[in-house]
């Protein structure tokens, strides 16, 4: 276990009163400092703006006012991750990201090169999507479907029959949906 706080900028003031508090700070890499003599857990202050860009590049790109350029090279690099375990953790500095540089994300998907290698980072989600949007579609055509043939007075039989035939849906599922579409009728 250990303590790790990120800041944009150096905790002046922080530092400070480490000092004063008998703490030993050590800047091990650059813009990583590790405190000791004060605390028993490994403790690490890492100053984002001082990194240095090739060696942590996820970190910087997840703080505001990230550099286009990084977040650039981190996007083309990531395409070529292929570990499912991997591709979920640059999903999830890229959420980080794009809701700390929403605006440069936005002026960086408007180009054609760079928008190809988003969709190449975030094309399981967009499959996804697109699958749950095809059978929200689909769903809303089998209630409306139902509600037409309800309001003309269609016997159950005949609506279930031919839902079964236009939709290819089992029996038992043709009548969730009619039992669910007269279950909201009632409701409304």
């Amino acid at each position: 276990m250990s303590i790790s706080i990120f800041r944009d900028k150096n905790p002046h003031k922080l530092m400070k009163h480490l000092h004063k508090l008998g703490a030993e700070v050590d800047e091990k890499y650059k813009g990583v400092y590790y405190v000791n003599r004060i605390v028993n857990i490994p403790t690490q202050i890492v100053v984002i703006d001082e990194l240095e860009d090739e060696t942590f590049s996820a970190l910087k790109i997840m703080s505001k006012n990230a550099d286009e350029a990084i977040i650039r090279k981190f996007i083309n690099d990531s395409t070529a991750i292929n570990n499912k375990a991997d591709q979920m953790n640059v999903d999830a500095i890229l959420q980080v990201s794009v809701s700390a540089n929403y605006e440069l994300y936005e002026k960086i998907r408007r180009e054609s090169t760079m928008c190809e290698a988003l969709r190449e980072l975030m094309k399981d989600d967009i499959e996804q999507s697109k699958e749950q949007g095809i059978e929200q579609g689909i769903e809303q055509g089998i209630r409306i479907f139902i509600e037409d043939k309800l309001e003309d007075g269609i016997a159950e039989d005949i609506i279930l029959s031919k839902l079964q035939k236009l939709y290819k849906l089992t029996e038992e599922k043709a009548k969730q949906y009619y039992d669910q579409c007269l279950k909201n009728a009632v409701i409304n």
